[in-house]
């Protein structure tokens, strides 16, 4: 009985986090085993996979695939979710404007944000710019990128090292701190 409560509660963890969500109103889960209770926490691992987030429009929003996804619900309220090297799109209005690419991602479906380290990389799709650091977010919601640790935006023949940035996310408007300006290669 155990090992099917967690085979369940693990497919509806996998298909929350891909953006599938929680029953639409008038909908019921009418199997309460499938619910963990207040003591369980149910958890899953899984291997190269794909997560797709759309938005209530159906368009694309982030995709990602992965060696490795690790999920874990506590209830069906609170989902977590880390992609271990992951690359991920990052998407504007259904279309791709930037490629993500880290040692791990947590991924938040109720934010629609995720959270970035171990290398990380962006390259915009747009006009060519890359920026790296140790820690970066997505927040879809406000098409913004915000990184830490290590900044270094390239476009070109021109590096800039920073301490933190935010940017929307096809990299074409930045603001940087702590500036330091490279010309040439």
């Amino acid at each position: 009985m155990r090992s099917c409560r967690l085979f369940v509660a693990a497919s509806i963890a996998v298909l929350y986090i891909a953006g599938c969500g929680q029953p639409e109103t008038g909908q019921a889960i009418h199997n309460k085993a499938t619910k963990p209770s207040v003591k369980e926490s149910i958890s899953a691992k899984f291997s190269g996979a794909t997560v797709v987030w759309r938005d209530e429009n159906g368009k694309p929003l982030f995709d990602a695939s992965l060696s490795s996804v690790s999920v874990s619900q506590s209830d069906l309220k609170s989902l977590g979710g880390k992609l271990q090297n992951a690359k991920v799109g990052l998407y504007k209005d259904g279309k791709i404007v930037s490629r993500m690419s880290a040692g791990w991602i947590e991924a938040d479906s109720t934010r629609r944000e995720i959270k970035a380290y171990g290398g990380v990389k962006v390259l915009s799709v747009e006009n060519g710019a890359v920026a790296t650091s140790e820690r970066m977010t997505w927040k879809s919601k406000e098409n913004k990128v915000y990184g830490s640790g290590h900044v270094k935006m390239t476009k070109q023949n021109m590096t800039i090292n920073a301490g933190t940035f935010v940017s929307d996310t096809s990299l074409k408007n930045a603001k940087l701190s702590d500036v330091t300006m490279i010309f040439g290669k």
